[in-house]
């Protein structure tokens, strides 16, 4: 008599397990805000569009004193593209290259740094002539590498 119940109790064991495996989640109840039980992955992509950047200037830093900015570069462009300092200040630019292999240039200051793909690079330097200066990626980076470009404005 016991063998004949084994294989009727190895299946009510089976179909027991797949009840419990398939039996439907709850729901959240209308009182349960969706948003709060699951989460959400933060925006990759939160960089203004280039021409929503407005020249960035470091008013509360006096000459002689180092300011910091944050740079992205990417094909094909710096965000932002447009910095002001003041003469005579130590200028760090934090530039994060977001892409393939890039590089920073101002000829006229004597700057100029290779930016490796996916790294961010550390570039000071001092703002010691007043003027607009150009700065451009002087590494070959595509097709758009010539549009690669911006303005530091030393006052």
């Amino acid at each position: 008599m016991m063998r004949k119940s084994l294989p009727i109790f190895l299946l009510t064991l089976a179909a027991s397990f797949t009840l419990v495996a398939c039996k439907p989640q709850s729901t959240p109840s209308a009182n349960t805000n969706i948003n709060d039980a699951v989460p959400v992955a933060p925006e990759q992509n939160t960089a203004p569009a280039a021409d929503a950047i407005t020249p960035v200037a470091q008013d509360d830093a006096a000459a002689g004193q180092t300011i910091t900015i944050n740079v992205v570069a990417k094909q094909f462009e710096f965000v932002p593209s447009t910095i002001v300092v003041k003469q005579g200040q130590t200028v760090r630019l934090v530039i994060e290259n977001t892409d393939v292999d890039h590089g920073f240039a101002i000829p006229e200051l004597g700057v100029s740094q290779s930016l490796p793909a996916g790294q961010t690079t550390l570039v000071e330097f001092t703002a010691d002539q007043v003027g607009t200066f150009s700065f451009s990626c002087n590494v070959f980076c595509g097709s758009g590498h010539r549009e690669m470009r911006g303005t530091l404005v030393v006052q």
